[in-house]
């Protein structure tokens, strides 16, 4: 009987000292990956500011560094003396509603002194059962992509004035000018162009493509002029009789085709307007003028000698 009973309290003994051991092993393992765990978040790029219910908090070597801390116990409040003062304002009525509202949030704060530019994340860890684990803010450094941003910001301004100077430049032309896509649709037209279509408005050109309306022996037209022209790589011309504000006006109408060397694909053709009548007018004007000129020096008794530039 006594024999038995030793031995029940030694198998008793040996299955205690087997469940220790297997608690002391599972025990360490779960401190080694609770470590390494640790050591991951503190040597991730961005760095990271954890609250516990029990008011313990945690600040990642990182997040250290990159503001400057040699202290180890950090605070909260001692993340928001880093920052300027619209900037710590900001943060600290996100992290409230955080904590008390578990509102998410992401905004860009900047620090003192150092001049950096921080993207902060602020996130609430919950458990499997849904109650709240711990508030973690994650600042990531944007200061270099902010000044990328910024140059491109003010690239864009400056080819968005360049822009509109080209444009009005092109729409303050007295004769029409116009632009024509890959398509031959129009794509651009100035107010010389609206007006000679007797249109109401430039989108009222460009919604229902309006074209120029004249009268032209074996009228090929200004859109069938684009496609010639983007054919053959050359200017393309054609000359036609306009009727505007009921008279009529003899003019040439142009397309030239663009970017024909960068991009096949995009073609592009600029069209416009040569008034021929009025430089018809000019030369009938000039020629009368010489011809009279001719025949009063060919009426001098006396002898004229006109000599040029270089004395011939």
């Amino acid at each position: 009987m006594l024999l038995a009973l030793l031995i029940i309290e030694f198998v008793c003994l040996c299955c205690v000292c087997i469940v220790a051991l297997h608690l002391y092993r599972k025990r360490t393992h779960l401190s080694r990956t609770k470590a390494g765990l640790e050591e991951m978040l503190s040597s991730a790029p961005d760095g990271f500011f954890c609250s516990f219910e029990q008011s313990k908090e945690v600040c990642s070597r990182r997040l250290a560094i990159l503001l400057g801390f040699n202290q180890k116990d950090i605070r909260f409040d001692d993340i928001l003396k880093k920052l300027t003062g619209s900037s710590a304002e900001e943060l600290k009525n996100a992290y409230n509603k955080l904590c008390t509202q578990s509102q998410a949030f992401s905004i860009l704060v900047s620090t003192q002194g150092a001049n950096m530019r921080l993207l902060v994340s602020g996130v609430n860890a919950s458990l499997p059962d849904g109650t709240d684990a711990s508030n973690i803010l994650w600042f990531h450094n944007v200061t270099n992509v902010m000044e990328e941003n910024e140059q491109y910001a003010r690239k864009l301004k400056a080819l968005q004035e360049r822009d509109y100077l080209l444009m009005e430049a092109l729409d303050g032309f007295p004769f029409a000018l116009w632009l024509r896509n890959n398509d031959s649709s129009l794509a651009f037209c100035n107010t010389a162009y609206v007006n000679l279509t007797e249109s109401d408005s430039k989108s009222t050109v460009l919604k229902k493509n309006i074209e120029l309306n004249y009268d032209a022996p074996n009228k090929m037209g200004a859109k069938l002029l684009s496609i010639a022209a983007k054919s053959s790589g050359e200017i393309k011309s054609e000359t036609g009789i306009f009727k505007y504000k009921n008279k009529s006006h003899q003019m040439e109408v142009n397309e030239i085709p663009l970017g024909m060397e960068k991009d096949e694909r995009n073609r592009f053709t600029l069209g416009f307007i040569r008034d021929i009548q009025n430089e018809a007018t000019l030369k009938t004007s000039l020629d009368k003028y010489l011809k009279a000129q001719y025949q009063v020096l060919g009426a001098l008794s006396s002898g004229i000698v006109i000599f040029d530039g270089n004395g011939y």
